[in-house]
């Protein structure tokens, strides 16, 4: 199977993320999806230090700042009650209890019960935050969209946990899990999208990387996995969103 596409982003080596904001990042998702730019952005420019000429040329601030900031500063920021959690983890990560560069050398089961043991972080988000910042492909994240991805696919009963539901994508696609949410996600949600605008809409709801989305969920559930699948695995976080 040829992808020119895939060819043309292959040189990109990924975007994980390193920093303590890619796990507050997560801790404020649940309530509020629309505003997690918003108020991760506004954390960064009233509390992070510049890197370049433009106002948004920010990286986010060191756990100390956060938690010298303290919960009322980051609620009238936006995070809402979440802001303390934010603190919660910004010091547990300051005063060494948990080194996040660390767990990039635990097993995955050991870095995820390390990060659940965080105020505000269940097993959702800590696979978010290894899937993205800690190196473990094996992670697989579950939401609305991809359980009905894995019951379409792959028959899981209506009546299975979001927790079964990971535990059984884990072993199925082994080291390709994060690949395989991924690409299982964006159809999912492009999918939805033009059901729910349906008629002459569609084409507005599926945009021109939606062939593309499409030739790799089917690569991906039809477990065409080996070797060319994992040379692409090192760019599956430009994959999607290069294309469309």
């Amino acid at each position: 199977m040829s992808w020119p596409r895939l060819e043309w982003i292959s040189w990109h080596k990924g975007v994980a993320t390193r920093s303590l904001g890619m796990p507050l990042q997560f801790i404020t998702s649940r309530p509020q999806h629309c505003r997690i730019k918003l108020n991760v952005g506004s954390a960064a420019e009233k509390l992070g230090f510049s890197i370049g000429p433009n106002i948004t040329d920010v990286v986010f601030p060191e756990p100390e700042v956060i938690v010298e900031s303290g919960e009322q500063y980051l609620r009238d920021l936006g995070f809402g009650f979440r802001a303390k959690y934010l603190v919660l983890c910004a010091e547990a990560v300051a005063s060494g209890q948990l080194n996040l560069f660390d767990l990039r050398e635990f097993s995955y089961t050991d870095a995820r019960n390390a990060l659940t043991q965080l105020h505000g972080v269940g097993e959702k988000i800590a696979d978010c935050v290894l899937a993205f910042s800690l190196d473990k492909p094996e992670s697989f994240i579950v939401d609305r969209h991809i359980l009905r991805a894995l019951r379409k696919w792959y028959g899981l009963s209506e009546k299975c946990s979001l927790s079964y539901a990971s535990e059984w994508a884990r072993d199925h696609f082994g080291e390709y899990s994060a690949l395989a949410n991924q690409y299982m996600f964006h159809r999912e949600r492009l999918s939805a999208r033009a059901i729910a605008w349906g008629g002459p809409h569609v084409d507005r709801a599926l945009p021109k990387g939606w062939s593309l989305v499409q030739e790799l969920s089917i690569f991906v559930m039809g477990e065409e996995f080996g070797e060319s699948a994992s040379s692409q695995v090192h760019f599956f976080f430009f994959g999607i969103y290069f294309s469309i």
